[in-house]
């Protein structure tokens, strides 16, 4: 059953799956390591989001997806040791991906899933990098599991309108070209300021603008919205909770709480299943060192709200002035992609 309320919705069903999904990190938080319980509950998040398929035959392929995220984090890990070479990597693969998404719907993951994955590896530099892709890689297959064993209790949503036959093929082609241009260079230039700032964590801007940009202005100024006061809100209350020195059993409860909440939320209008991993990327800094939590504060508000604005510069403001020039000629493309990823 799901609950709607000002543009969020809670589905209980949802969140009993995140719950079963982020189940293991309560155990391995309190007996083993309480990081290493934390990144495993980030890591069935790229399966976890994307919901549960109506067919069962389908849903094994949702392994392929985690085992496709883990690569990309680790080769992400690679390319992130020579800082040229990951930008114009980042910036050339982000051009190619929306291209290929709109051309081929079977590849519509690409800009939406897998290349976050590949920014994001950067912030760990291999060999170290190789360690949390396989943390990741086993997280998905955790999340894969149980997605597999779910029953469906209501129909599947409609991830995307079908496309209009009216369109104008070469409108579309060339509209499809522009946000292709628009979505490259807010990725490539969020991890070129990573680098130049001297940011630990230099892709947090990039991953910010990848997740929030869509083709739809409207919806990419509400996601830039959501997706930075969820932030600023889950860093907060990380912050405040590491103040009473949490004992490893609450961190457990808390990360397992936040990662159901996250699926719970995940169809939502709008964007705020970043406070979750906001909340608990800063409990993985908090637990290490104060000083790595502060840098890790200062840096995951400092780069949501770049990437944002990278989102809203290159997503809204750029495509209006063009629109203007062009008499409306370079319109959104309905045909460009909208996964389900949130």
């Amino acid at each position: 059953m799901a609950r709607h309320w000002a543009g969020i919705t809670w589905d209980r069903a949802e969140a009993g799956r995140g719950t079963l999904c982020a189940l293991p990190a309560a155990v391995i938080i309190p007996a083993v390591d309480v990081t290493l319980g934390m990144v495993f509950a980030i890591a069935t998040l790229p399966v976890a989001m994307l919901g549960v398929p109506p067919q069962r035959g389908k849903r094994p392929r949702l392994g392929l997806v985690g085992l496709a995220f883990a690569v990309s984090y680790a080769l992400g890990s690679v390319t992130g040791l020579q800082h040229v070479v990951a930008v114009a990597a980042l910036t050339l693969l982000a051009f190619a991906g929306v291209l290929f998404s709109v051309r081929k719907p079977m590849v519509k993951l690409l800009p939406a899933l897998l290349l976050p994955g590949f920014a994001l590896g950067m912030n760990h530099p291999a060999p170290g990098g190789f360690v949390v892709a396989a943390v990741m890689l086993a997280g998905c297959c955790w999340a894969t599991l149980i997605t597999c064993c779910w029953p469906r209790t209501h129909p599947a949503a409609i991830s995307a309108d079908p496309p209009d036959p009216e369109s104008d093929p070469a409108a579309a082609h060339r509209a499809a070209h522009v946000y292709a241009v628009m979505f490259a260079a807010a990725s490539g230039l969020g991890l070129a300021l990573g680098y130049l700032l001297g940011m630990v964590h230099v892709a947090w801007a990039a991953a910010a603008a990848i997740f929030i940009m869509r083709p739809d202005p409207g919806l990419l100024a509400s996601r830039a919205v959501g997706r930075t006061i969820a932030t600023f809100a889950g860093v907060v209350a990380a912050g405040l909770l590491l103040r009473r020195g949490p004992t490893e059993i609450v961190l457990a409860v808390v990360t397992v709480a936040a990662i159901a909440a996250m699926i719970a939320v995940r169809s939502s209008r709008w964007y705020v299943a970043g406070a979750g991993s906001g909340l608990i990327v800063l409990l993985i800094s908090g637990v290490s060192s104060t000083p790595e939590f502060d840098i890790s504060f200062a840096e995951r508000l400092l780069e949501t709200a770049l990437g944002a604005g990278l989102a809203l510069t290159f997503g809204v403001v750029i495509p209006a002035g063009l629109r203007w020039l062009t008499g409306g000629r370079a319109a959104a493309d309905p045909r460009a992609p909208d996964p389900a990823l949130r």
